[in-house]
């Protein structure tokens, strides 16, 4: 490869490099813009949280990672088929990822039991949501913790 090769090769590649930031920074940004969206981390091993933006949505809690291009959720919580069993503040493992301040919820869906982390005014925000559930919704104890 020539040198003139070379030097179209790497500003291709960098040019890549700064779409990808772009988009991601793109993304966000729009996740965040409007009403009802917030901050979640989600467990998604033993070992590791990831950060996504939560969108609240009539009957469902979509979730989007952060890192991640896909417009479709990873996650969508639904308000009638949701439980918080229990309330915590961070441990000395969860605080080593996790910003000061979160509050972890374990909440059951009928897939899984999900851990999330939420800042206070966010954990709020979901239980007033589920309390709030339309007639007919199975009611949940939320004073979990």
């Amino acid at each position: 490869m020539t040198i003139t090769g070379k030097i179209i090769a790497a500003s291709l590649l960098l040019l890549l490099l700064v779409l990808l930031v772009v988009g991601f920074v793109v993304r966000r940004s729009l996740l965040l813009r409007g009403i009802g969206a917030v901050e979640i981390w989600i467990k998604l091993s033993p070992r590791r949280w990831s950060l996504g933006v939560g969108w609240f949505d009539g009957d469902e809690l979509s979730w989007y990672r952060v890192f991640s291009l896909s417009p479709r959720p990873a996650r969508v919580l639904v308000r009638g088929r949701l439980q918080v069993l229990e309330r915590r503040q961070l441990s000395e493992r969860d605080a080593i990822v996790l910003p000061r301040k979160m509050v972890i919820l374990a909440c059951q869906t009928p897939e899984r039991t999900e851990q999330v982390a939420m800042s206070a005014g966010a954990v709020n925000g979901l239980l007033s949501w589920l309390e709030a559930s339309p007639p007919g919704y199975p009611i949940h104890d939320i004073t979990a913790g």
